[in-house]
């Protein structure tokens, strides 16, 4: 059952506390909705939990870890009193947090682990906090420089005594999702492996190990591990319940994705119609166009052209309107895809623009799948035997490589139904891929000798 603060408890000293306790950090509403760790609270959200709004125990206790006190302490009328007296308050000639970033990210990033290393004004909470809040700011902007940023986060929780086991958990999940974004995958779940045994010492060890069951259902389909990833998927919905609505709602929007790109894309499609007006009540303008992208694909999959390319245009909107480049280059290739059938020319345009963009900012997993794309585009008009089996063979060999065994297979089927020429090197290795990755969840058969 939820817990949430009965009528015992005066909220208006918490209130107070939290909207104090802000300002001596010197942050904004929307700073300290960004700076949570749990789930990231818009700045009305904020406004209405120091307004005097009651909300669950959970994010009073992600609030008061924010700010650097205990729940206890927050609910008392004289937090700031006892802050003083315990000379818990920033030192005024100390180089603020936010100061210190904007040193380190003004260097280059090779430099950043040495100087993190030796340089003892960067070993403390505060850092370790805005470096993850500065990496999640450029996720969607520049993932390569989101990672740097997130590796160094890991780096400063383990250098300092007093770093909680929230912060190094939340440091290695976020380089866990800064991993899987550019395709590193085993390092992705590498993370996983460390954040769970640092679960263990936080406060609520069996919530911290359900987010990690999250983000391994997120590596894990995009590896194309479908069953895999359910598991982990049910095993985070059942800790999530009861604790974090927004990530249990979110785990909805996930199992939608994995029916998309298996067996049941119209199912997927209904359900991710439900779930918008759910997500759009909390206001992140970031998963909303997550949610209609995953959308866009169930329904383009299911047959409804119309719909998919009305809400890959609601994404796009959301997408250049936040600066999100990552998703802005994705657009282009979402959009080929639902024009290829009809104009063929146009979509090979666009997703070789795409392909580039994507290069750029070293999305390794999206190129692999937009050269598939792309494949197949260029077959549909008409493309030389000769091109299609040099592109074909290509996108087989880097799919192999990358862990990516469905989109193997897809590649080597074009390949079989353009040339003859496979060696069983080739063969062997896709087969041998596929069955160890993915044995019950064939999209066709592998080759076979």
């Amino acid at each position: 059952m939820k817990k949430r603060f009965t009528g015992q408890v005066t909220w208006a000293p918490i209130a107070q506390n939290i909207r104090s306790l802000r300002k001596e950090h010197r942050w904004t509403q929307a700073e300290l909705g960004q700076k949570l760790s749990r789930r990231k609270l818009s700045r009305q959200a904020i406004a209405w939990i120091e307004s005097g709004r009651n909300t669950d125990l959970e994010t009073i206790a992600d609030i008061a870890a924010t700010l650097g006190v205990t729940v206890e302490a927050l609910s008392s009328r004289t937090v700031r009193s006892t802050r003083q007296k315990a000379a818990h308050l920033p030192d005024k000639n100390a180089a603020r947090p936010a100061d210190l970033m904007d040193e380190l990210l003004g260097s280059p990033p090779e430099s950043w682990e040495s100087k993190l290393a030796r340089d003892e004004r960067f070993h403390s909470l505060g850092v370790a906090r805005e470096l993850i809040t500065r990496a999640d700011a450029i996720f969607d902007v520049d993932p390569a420089h989101c990672h740097s940023i997130n590796a160094s986060a890991v780096q400063v929780s383990g250098l300092i005594h007093s770093a909680t086991s929230e912060v190094r958990f939340d440091a290695l999940k976020d380089l866990a999702h800064a991993n899987w974004r550019l395709g590193r995958y085993d390092e992705a779940l590498d993370c996983l492996d460390k954040a769970e045994i640092v679960a263990d010492s936080c406060a609520n060890p069996p919530y911290r190990k359900a987010i990690a069951h999250f983000v391994r259902a997120i590596v894990l389909t995009l590896t194309e591990s479908f069953d895999e990833a359910r598991k982990h998927l049910l095993i985070a919905r059942d800790g999530l319940q009861s604790v974090d609505p927004w990530r249990h709602l979110l785990t909805y929007h996930h199992e939608a994705l994995i029916r998309a790109m298996t067996n049941d894309p119209l199912g997927a499609a209904h359900t991710v119609e439900d779930l918008l007006h759910k997500v759009a009540v909390f206001g992140d303008e970031t998963e909303l166009a997550r949610l209609c992208t995953v959308g866009a694909y169930a329904w383009y999959r299911a047959g409804n052209v119309p719909r998919a390319k009305q809400l890959t245009e609601r994404a796009a909107e959301i997408h250049l309107r936040l600066g999100q480049r990552a998703e802005i280059a994705i657009d282009d290739f979402r959009r080929a895809v639902l024009i290829a059938e009809t104009h063929p020319e146009d979509a090979v345009i666009l997703l070789t623009s795409a392909r580039k963009q994507l290069a750029d900012l070293k999305l390794k997993k999206e190129g692999i799948v937009l050269d598939l794309r792309l494949l197949r585009v260029k077959a549909a008009s008409g493309a030389s035997t000769r091109e299609l089996h040099e592109l074909s063979s290509q996108l087989a060999s880097a799919a192999i490589a990358a862990g990516l065994p469905v989109t193997a297979c897809e590649a080597i089927d074009l390949l079989r139904q353009v040339s003859g020429n496979l060696t069983i090197d080739a063969i062997d290795q896709a087969r041998a891929l596929v069955r160890r990755s993915v044995p019950n969840a064939f999209l066709f058969d592998p080759p076979e000798n």
